[in-house]
C-alpha cells in the first residue's frame, strides 16, 4: 500500500512537470531562435560527432552535448577550418545552421532536447525537496516551476541560464542531505552535482564556492566539542566530494585535457596574439 502511494505521488509530480512543458510550448511555439542558440546547437553537434571541443569554448559543454545528441542525425556539418576571431566563428556557425541546414528542424529538435533536459533536472529537484521536507512542499515547488514565467520562457532555449539555476539548486539540496546525514550516498550525489554544475556554466563558481565553504564549516563543527577525529574524517570525505566533482567535469569533456584530439587547443589564434591585441 505504501509503495502504491509513493508511485501515485510521483506520478502527480511528473504530471505537473509535464504540464509545465505544455504551458511553455504553447506560449513559445512561435518564437524564433534566440541570438546565442545557433552557436550552442552547432557546436554541440560538433562535440558529439567529432569529440572536438574547440568551438564555443567559453561555455562548458553539458547542455550543448545533450542538444548535439538530439541533432546528430539532422545537422550537416562543415569540415573544420581556421577561424581568425570570435566574430568569424559566430558567422561560420550561423551559416551552418541557416544556409547548410533546415534551421526550423534544428530548432524543433533542440527545443525538445532542452524540454527533456529541464524535465529531468526539475524532477530531481522536486524529488529531493520531497525527501528533505515533505510531499506538500514538492508539489508547491513543482507548481511554481510550472507557472513561473521566466522558467517557462527559458525551458525550450539552448542557453545555460536555466540549467545553471537547476543544477545549483540540486547541489544545494544534495549538500543539505549530506550535511544532515553524513552518509556516503549523499556524498556521492553532492560530488556529482557539483561536477555537473561546473559542466553547465563557468559562472557557477561563486555559488559553488559559497556552498563548499558552508559545508566545510559544518564538517569542522565537531571541533567545538573537541571531536577532532570526527572533524578530520568529515573533512577527508569532503576532499572526496571535490575529487568526484572534478572527475564528473572531466568525464563531460571526454577525459581529455585539450580541446582537440591531437593534444593541441586549436581554437582561433594563439592566446599570445590575443593578448597583443589588448595591449
Amino acid at each position: 500500500m505504501r509503495d502504491k502511494k509513493i508511485w501515485i505521488r510521483t506520478a502527480i509530480l511528473i504530471s505537473i512537470l509535464l504540464f509545465a512543458i505544455g504551458r511553455s510550448w504553447y506560449g513559445t511555439q512561435l518564437d524564433s531562435l534566440a541570438n546565442d542558440e545557433p552557436y550552442h546547437i552547432v557546436s554541440g553537434a560538433y562535440y558529439v560527432q567529432t569529440g572536438d571541443f574547440r568551438l564555443n569554448p567559453e561555455h562548458p559543454p553539458l547542455s550543448k552535448l545533450w542538444v548535439g545528441l538530439w541533432n546528430r542525425d539532422n545537422l550537416k556539418l562543415r569540415p573544420f577550418e581556421p577561424l581568425q576571431d570570435k566574430y568569424e566563428e559566430r558567422k561560420w556557425l550561423q551559416e551552418i545552421i541557416y544556409y547548410d541546414n533546415d534551421d526550423k528542424l534544428s530548432q524543433q529538435q533542440s527545443r525538445w532536447a532542452m524540454y527533456s533536459f529541464h524535465f529531468i533536472l526539475g524532477l530531481v529537484i522536486v524529488l529531493l525537496v520531497w525527501r528533505i521536507f515533505n510531499f506538500r512542499w514538492a508539489v508547491i515547488s513543482s507548481i511554481w516551476m510550472a507557472l513561473e514565467p521566466t522558467i517557462s520562457a527559458h525551458q525550450p532555449l539552448v542557453l545555460t541560464d536555466l540549467p545553471l539555476s537547476y543544477c545549483l539548486l540540486i547541489t544545494v539540496l544534495t549538500a543539505s542531505l549530506y550535511c544532515r546525514t553524513w552518509k556516503w550516498k549523499w556524498l556521492i550525489a553532492f560530488g556529482i552535482s557539483i561536477g555537473l554544475t561546473l559542466a553547465v556554466k563557468h559562472s557557477a563558481l561563486p555559488g559553488l564556492a559559497a556552498i563548499i565553504m558552508l559545508t566545510t564549516v559544518l564538517s569542522l563543527s565537531p571541533m567545538v566539542q573537541k571531536k577532532f577525529k570526527l572533524a578530520a574524517a568529515r573533512l577527508g570525505k569532503l576532499s572526496i566530494v571535490g575529487l568526484l566533482a572534478l572527475t564528473t567535469l572531466w568525464a563531460v569533456y571526454g577525459f581529455q585535457n585539450h580541446s582537440s584530439d591531437n593534444n593541441k587547443d586549436a581554437f582561433n589564434r594563439s592566446l599570445t596574439e590575443k593578448i597583443e591585441d589588448l595591449n
